[in-house]
C-alpha cells in the first residue's frame, strides 16, 4: 500500500482531532448555553460544515482527475470514476399524454362525440395530481396510475462523474 505523506497524515491527524473536539464541545455546551449563545455555535457549526463540504468539493474533483486513467486501489477498496447521471422528465411529452388520455376519457360511448367541458376537467384533474401532488405522492406513482410508462417521459442526461468506491474481498488480495 502507498505510503500518505506525513503533511497529509498530519492534516488528517488535526481533522481528527478537530471533529472531535466539536463534537464534545458542542454537545457539552449546547445543554448550558442560552439562546443566544445556540444561535452563535449554530452559525460558527454551520460554518465549519460549509468550509468541509468545500473541500470534499475540492477533493472529489481532484480524484475524479486522477480516476481520468482508470481505477485504483487502497487498502481494500476499489476506486472507480463513473458517469453522473441525472433523470429529468420530458414535460412536452407528459403534456401530449395527458391530453391523450383526458380527451379518450372525455368521448361519448354511445355517440363518439368528445365532451369538451369533461376533456377540460380530465386535464385539469390529471395535472394537479402530477404537479400539485403532495410531496410524498411521487410523480411516478401518478404516471403508473394514468399508466404512462415512466421511461417514455424521461431522459437521461450525463452531468459529469462521480468517484464510486468498491469494497473488495480482503482475501482476494493474497
Amino acid at each position: 500500500m502507498k505510503q500518505i505523506p506525513d503533511s497529509v497524515a498530519e492534516l488528517v491527524t488535526d481533522l481528527d482531532d478537530t471533529q472531535a473536539y466539536i463534537a464534545d464541545n458542542v454537545t457539552d455546551k449546547a445543554d448550558s448555553s442560552s439562546f443566544e449563545e445556540l444561535v452563535a455555535l449554530q452559525d460558527a457549526v454551520r460554518a465549519v460544515a460549509g468550509a468541509c463540504r468545500t473541500a470534499l468539493d475540492i477533493i472529489d474533483v481532484e480524484m475524479i482527475r486522477q480516476l481520468e486513467a482508470g481505477g485504483r486501489q487502497v487498502g481494500s477498496a476499489m476506486y472507480a470514476r463513473i458517469p453522473k447521471r441525472k433523470v429529468r422528465f420530458d414535460h412536452d411529452n407528459i403534456s401530449k399524454r395527458v391530453l391523450d388520455i383526458a380527451r379518450d376519457g372525455a368521448v361519448e360511448k354511445e355517440t363518439g362525440v368528445l365532451d369538451y367541458d369533461a376533456m377540460t376537467h380530465n386535464v385539469a384533474k390529471m395535472l394537479l395530481e402530477l404537479y400539485v401532488s403532495p410531496s410524498t405522492t411521487a410523480k411516478t406513482t401518478v404516471l403508473g396510475k394514468y399508466e404512462i410508462p415512466y421511461k417514455e417521459v424521461t431522459e437521461t442526461e450525463r452531468i459529469g462523474y462521480q468517484v464510486k468506491v468498491l469494497e473488495m474481498d480482503p482475501e482476494d488480495d493474497e
